[in-house]
C-alpha cells in the first residue's frame, strides 16, 4: 500500500462494515492501512481513520488505530477527534471518545460533553472517562444532573466515582 491506496481505501470504507458483516480481505486491508499511517503520517490519513469505524471492535483492530493518531502532532490528532466525536455513526463515536482519553486538548470537552447524553450507553461511558481530566465546577454540575437522569446502574456508578475523586 502506498498513501494513495490507504487514503482511497480509507475514503471507500467509511464507516466500515459492522463487525458480523466484516470480512477477512477487508478488516486485513484496513489493518494494512493503518500500520502505513504509523510509519508515515498523514493528517488526511488520520481525519479518515477515525471516521471509520464500525459497530464492534473490528475483529480487534480498532484498539490498535490509536497508534496511527499517535504519530501525528497532538493539536492534529485533537483536532480530528474533536470532529469524529460529532459524527453521527456509533462506532466513530465510541472510539474516538476512547482515543480521546489519550489528549488534553480543550477542543475535546464540548463535543465529550455533547456525548454525554448520547443514546448509546458504550458511547455515554467512553465519554465518561475521557471527558473526566477536564474536572470543572461546571462539568461536575453536570454530572450531578446525570447522575440524577441516568439509567445505567454502571454510568451511576463511574459518575458517583468521578465525583467523589474531584472533591
Amino acid at each position: 500500500m502506498n498513501e494513495t491506496d490507504v487514503i482511497e481505501f480509507l475514503s471507500r470504507n467509511q464507516p466500515l462494515p459492522d463487525d458480523e458483516d466484516l470480512s477477512e480481505e477487508l478488516i486485513g486491508q484496513y489493518d494494512d492501512a493503518r500500520k502505513f499511517l504509523i510509519d508515515h503520517p498523514s493528517d488526511e490519513g488520520v481525519r479518515l481513520i477515525l471516521n471509520s469505524f464500525g459497530i464492534g471492535n473490528g475483529w480487534g483492530v480498532y484498539q490498535l488505530v490509536e497508534d496511527a493518531v499517535a504519530v501525528v502532532s497532538p493539536e492534529v490528532a485533537a483536532k480530528h477527534l474533536a470532529n469524529a466525536l460529532r459524527s453521527p455513526l456509533e462506532g466513530v463515536k465510541y472510539w474516538s471518545a476512547q482515543i480521546s482519553a489519550n489528549y488534553d486538548d480543550e477542543q475535546l470537552i464540548e463535543p465529550l460533553q455533547a456525548l454525554l447524553h448520547d443514546l448509546s450507553e458504550d458511547v455515554r461511558m467512553a465519554a465518561l472517562i475521557s471527558i473526566e481530566k477536564y474536572m470543572s465546577d461546571e462539568l461536575k454540575a453536570m454530572l450531578q444532573k446525570m447522575l440524577a437522569k441516568e439509567t445505567s446502574d454502571e454510568i451511576r456508578a463511574t459518575i458517583k466515582d468521578i465525583l467523589v475523586g474531584a472533591t
